[in-house]
């Protein structure tokens, strides 16, 4: 019987372990507050198992009586307050509910204050009884905690639920079998540390879901701000970032790098003629034609308004104006179709190569100025430093 009773809690301490591990680098990695709140909210209460199971006296207190008179009860409200910590940031009480938050906080608080008197001033029975009713309570508040969660839809709120009604079915048997109201066993006696071992397991899928979730709604927020929400190309400020990198690579390396600036013509005469909606379709054909007509490591993107940008690494003038020419042809012929009309689409082009240009601003002012060359030559061709060209007929 005393072997079956090491080997369970060698399972329980080596369990607690894993989770503390995993859960600490996790944050290490990371920097995720909720994770380091997590490894002291589970550190507590292995704490406190090692406390009331007579370990922490044989192993961390021998022949400290005063501290076993204690230590026992100061865990269990070390563990509800870190367990109350651990909900607020996991749930991210502070700015979804805060008068919850302030509540927490007042409880951490009060209980936290409450028990360092009554061991200042040696009130061993007051400390019993502060000890037993705020773990029952705090097991209640993290309940009440995860429903409230789960109506304001706070991610991951009802694996949490899930995990707190575990943990408060385990703490409050354990709890009333010590103190009072349920009958003495050794199933009663451990159930906490059973609801906790369960808890914690929810838990820990739970942290890696939230973390799912964030990483998912932070890539979402990366690419909504980076692209242009009509056509899914790059916008003028993601194209910055990538063309820049590009342009240093073509420096170091000495490797020619050329652009295309693109603009519709008579777009609004096409607005005016068709409505906003055809414009939209039409703007939304043109991004899908230069994608088919690029090269995979081709940098694309809406400039603004009808214009348009490409960026063509290891490119050089003459390479460039014959892609010009390629994309201004495929756009002249694409069957462009809004409300049962055909649409007519024709553009201006400008390329311009790196050259002598002295940053990729020059480069694409350069490219911009032949574009309007190409406006002022009769639209509908690719111009640059060797003239202007019209698409083929």
């Amino acid at each position: 019987m005393l072997r079956a009773h090491d080997y369970g809690y060698g399972l329980l301490y080596g369990y607690l372990l894993v989770l503390l591990v995993y859960n600490l680098m996790l944050f290490l990695g990371l920097r995720d507050r909720s994770q380091l709140d997590y490894v002291l909210y589970v550190g507590s209460f292995a704490l406190l198992s090692i406390a009331y199971s007579g370990h922490g006296q044989i192993w961390l207190w021998p022949e400290q009586p005063v501290v076993q008179r204690y230590v026992i009860l100061a865990m269990m409200v070390l563990f509800s307050c870190m367990g109350l910590r651990f909900a607020s940031s996991f749930l991210g009480l502070a700015s979804s509910l805060p008068g919850l938050y302030r509540l927490a906080r007042a409880l951490v608080f009060g209980g936290a204050s409450a028990m360092a008197l009554c061991v200042v001033f040696e009130l061993q029975a007051a400390a019993g009884v502060l000890a037993f009713v705020f773990t029952l309570a705090l097991a209640v508040a993290m309940a009440w905690i995860g429903v409230v969660s789960v109506r304001h839809d706070r991610i991951a709120a009802p694996y949490f639920l899930a995990g707190a009604l575990i943990a408060m079915a385990g703490t409050a048997t354990t709890t009333l079998a010590v103190w009072q109201g349920l009958p003495y066993s050794p199933w009663a006696l451990h159930a906490a540390e059973i609801g906790i071992a369960v808890d914690g397991t929810v838990l820990t899928l739970a942290l890696a879901y939230r973390m799912r979730r964030l990483r998912g709604e932070r890539l979402r927020a990366e690419y909504l701000a980076s692209t242009d929400p009509l056509t899914g190309l790059r916008n003028r400020r993601a194209f910055a970032v990538e063309a820049a990198q590009a342009w240093q690579t073509a420096l170091t390396r000495g490797s020619p790098l050329s652009v295309i600036v693109l603009d519709l013509d008579h777009f609004k005469v096409l607005n005016d003629r068709f409505g906003h909606a055809a414009g939209d379709a039409a703007l939304v054909a043109v991004a899908r034609t230069l994608e088919q007509g690029c090269r995979a490591a081709d940098l694309i993107a809406r400039w603004g308004g009808e214009e348009f940008v490409v960026l063509l690494p290891d490119t050089g003038l003459g390479q460039a104006r014959a892609s010009g020419l390629r994309l201004l042809e495929a756009i002249r012929t694409a069957e462009v179709v809004h409300e049962g009309r055909h649409l007519p689409l024709s553009a201006s082009v400008g390329v311009a190569e790196r050259a002598e240009h002295p940053d990729l601003e020059a480069l694409i002012r350069d490219a911009d100025r032949w574009m309007y060359e190409a406006k002022q030559a009769g639209r509908g061709c690719v111009c640059c430093d060797g003239g202007a060209k019209p698409a083929q007929a």
